[in-house]
């Protein structure tokens, strides 16, 4: 699976220049969840992460290449939530090593349904004290993080835990690292990422539908011939 390696690349780029705090997975240190989704108020609110005039982003990869070395960690670029002072730019990235084995035992529509279901799981992660607002539209992410959360003692590292947890549910994944952004003065390199990954997941979409192939009047023609990957999955199905 190379669909998704040069955004990968790209965002480790990027982030080259920063020293990030690295946690290793501990499923120990998991943050506690609810059954469901939890309301935030503001007023109980410490603050907000994306939230107001604050950037925020949120794009999920997956490769077959053992990407970071097949580890399971939480890598942290700006400040934990207990140094936060108010409301930050935010961004949630995850790096998912899909098990070749199962991988290559797919066909097409499997692949899709594989990798949609993988960046769903953001939907199924409900930590206490830490209220989740995502647009898949715009692959944006704001979370409400309440005092009383703060005061219990969460982290990004017990938070990257929780979604390492359910990730690894899926039998089809090896390895997670998850990637958080936080005070940054710009996303919009992330940003630009985040839309790249949805453009080539819809042009697998349409691959696989069996639309109406013309390359030359097809909006996703530029997707097809510049990710890797994605050229040999189109002249398969066709």
């Amino acid at each position: 699976m190379e669909l998704y390696d040069e955004i990968i690349r790209n965002t480790r780029e990027y982030l080259s220049a920063y020293t990030p705090r690295c946690y290793p997975y501990d499923e120990k240190k998991c943050w506690e969840e609810t059954a469901s989704g939890e309301m935030i108020m503001l007023r109980d609110a410490a603050f907000e992460l994306g939230g107001g005039n604050c950037e925020s982003v949120n794009y999920t990869c997956v490769t077959s290449a053992l990407d970071g070395g097949g580890k399971n960690e939480v890598l942290l670029y700006g400040p934990e939530l207990s140094e936060l002072k108010g409301d930050a730019s935010f961004a949630r990235i995850v790096f998912l090593t899909a098990d070749p084995s199962v991988w290559e035992g797919l066909n097409e529509e499997a692949a899709y349904r594989f990798i949609r279901d993988l960046e769903y799981v953001r939907y199924h992660v409900y930590p206490r004290g830490y209220m989740v607002r995502t647009s898949a539209k715009s692959s944006k992410e704001q979370a409400r993080v309440s005092r009383e959360a703060l005061k219990a003692g969460i982290s990004f590292e017990k938070l990257g835990a929780v979604y390492i947890r359910k990730y690894l549910q899926n039998p089809g994944i090896q390895s997670v690292q998850v990637l958080f952004l936080t005070g940054l003065y710009s996303l919009v390199p992330f940003q630009k990422e985040a839309g790249q990954a949805e453009a080539v997941t819809e042009a697998l979409n349409h691959i696989l539908k069996g639309m109406p192939m013309n390359c030359g009047t097809c909006d996703l023609k530029v997707i097809c011939d510049e990710v890797e990957g994605m050229r040999a999955l189109h002249q398969k199905k066709r």
